[in-house]
C-alpha cells in the first residue's frame, strides 16, 4: 500500500531518508517527541501535520503539565526532579525525562539496584495505585473545544507478552468511565489544547486510582497508539480528522465500516523472550492480511529478521463481547505467534 524505507539508525536516519522524498505531510510515531531536534530536521523539507515546537516542549514538560491539572482541577501527581531525590520507600515511580512506552521506569525503592541509568536525565512521580488508561483528543487550528474520541485501557507489563514490569505492551477498548471521571478527563484535554497549543491528535495517559480519580500520569503530543482500535470501534477514520487540523480536505473515504457498537477491540504487543531468528512463517502471515479486515496480525517482520530478548516481534489483535475474553484471546494468540515466527538462536 506504500514503499518501504529501512532505516539504519532510529531516529538519527530518518531526515536523510524524507529529504529524498517529494514534498509531503509527515506524521510522527514512535516516541520522536524525544528527538525534536529530528523534528526539525524534517520540517526543513515537508510540512509536519503533528506538534512539534512550543507546543511539544509544553506537553512534555512536567511542570507546565501539573499547572495543566491545576487549571483543570485534577488530581496531581507530585513531581520531583532528579536533584530532589525522594526517599527508596517505594511511594515514587522513577521515569526518565524523555522516555517512550514505559521504558526505563522503575518503582523507587530499596530493590531498584539500576544505577548505571541514574545518568540518563530523569524524576521521580508519586506512585499512584489503580487501572492505566489512555484518552485520545483530536484539537483543529480553531478557538473552542477539542474532538474527544474514547478512552482504552492499557496493558502493561504482561509477562506472557513478553513485557518487562511497567512496559507498555498493548490497548483494549473502548471503555466506559464514571460519568464524573469522564467530563474532569474531557476538561483537561480541552487544558492542554489551550495552555500548550496542541493540535491534532494526541493522547493522555492516566490511572484510574483506587479513590476512582484520573490520575494523569503523562502526555504523548502525537499519533498514539490506541487511535487505531478506537477508529475500528467508531467507525470514525481518524485521520481523516487529523488531516483537517492542518488545513487539508480529504475526499470522502471508500465504503468502510468499523465493529459494531459496544465490542471490545484490543492489540498487544508479542516481545521476543530471548534472541531469536524471525521464520519463513511471517511471509504466509503477511499475505492472509486485509486492510479492510480488522486485523489478526500487523507489523510483521521479514523472515530472517534478527531479533534480541526484549524487541518487539509483532502485533497481535482480538475483539470480544467483553474486556475478559478480548484479553484472553490476545494472549492465546501471542503465544501461538511466537511459536511460528521466533525460532531461537543457539
Amino acid at each position: 500500500m506504500a514503499s518501504c524505507h529501512r532505516l539504519a539508525e532510529y531516529p538519527e536516519s530518518i531526515p536523510q531518508v524524507l529529504a529524498d522524498l517529494p514534498r509531503t505531510p509527515v506524521i510522527y510515531v514512535g516516541g520522536l517527541e524525544n528527538s525534536p531536534e529530528i523534528l526539525d530536521a524534517i520540517q526543513q523539507h515537508h510540512e509536519l501535520w503533528g506538534n512539534g515546537g512550543e507546543a511539544l516542549t509544553n506537553s512534555r514538560d512536567f511542570t507546565v503539565v501539573q499547572e495543566v491539572l491545576r487549571m483543570s482541577r485534577a488530581p496531581i501527581a507530585e513531581w520531583r526532579f532528579a536533584a530532589d531525590t525522594p526517599p527508596r520507600d517505594g511511594n515514587w515511580m522513577r521515569r526518565p525525562l524523555a522516555g517512550t512506552g514505559g521504558r526505563g521506569i522503575h518503582i523507587w525503592d530499596e530493590g531498584e539496584q539500576s544505577t548505571l541509568k541514574l545518568t540518563e536525565p530523569h524524576g521521580f512521580q508519586q506512585r499512584i495505585e489503580g487501572i492505566p488508561h489512555s484518552a485520545l483528543f483530536i484539537a483543529d487550528n480553531e478557538v473552542g473545544d477539542v474532538q474527544f474520541v474514547g478512552v482504552t485501557r492499557q496493558l502493561i507489563g504482561i509477562e506472557p507478552l513478553g513485557a518487562q514490569p511497567h512496559q507498555w505492551c498493548g490497548n483494549i477498548g473502548p471503555v466506559t468511565l464514571p460519568v464524573e471521571v469522564e467530563h474532569l478527563v474531557r476538561r483537561v484535554g480541552n487544558v492542554l489544547k489551550w495552555k500548550c497549543g496542541m493540535r491534532g491528535m494526541y493522547g493522555v495517559d492516566f490511572i484510574l486510582g483506587t479513590d476512582n480519580r484520573p490520575w494523569v500520569t503523562e502526555v504523548n503530543p502525537r499519533y498514539p497508539a490506541s487511535a487505531e482500535l478506537l477508529e475500528w470501534a467508531t467507525e470514525n477514520p481518524l485521520l481523516q480528522a487529523h488531516a483537517r487540523c492542518f488545513g487539508y480536505q480529504p475526499e470522502a473515504p471508500a465504503a468502510w465500516r468499523g465493529m459494531p457498537v459496544g465490542d471490545f477491540c484490543g492489540k498487544a504487543i508479542v516481545y521476543a523472550t530471548g534472541d531469536c531468528t524471525v521464520s519463513p512463517a511471517a511471509r504466509e502471515f503477511a499475505k492472509a492480511s486485509n486492510p479492510w479486515q480488522f486485523p489478526a496480525i500487523a507489523d510483521i517482520p521479514a523472515p530472517g529478521t534478527q531479533l534480541k530478548s526484549g524487541d518487539p516481534i509483532c502485533t497481535v489483535f482480538a475483539t470480544s463481547a467483553n474486556a475478559v475474553n478480548c484479553t484472553t484471546t490476545l494472549l492465546d494468540r501471542a503465544l501461538e505467534i511466537r511459536e511460528q515466527l521466533a525460532q531461537p538462536v543457539g
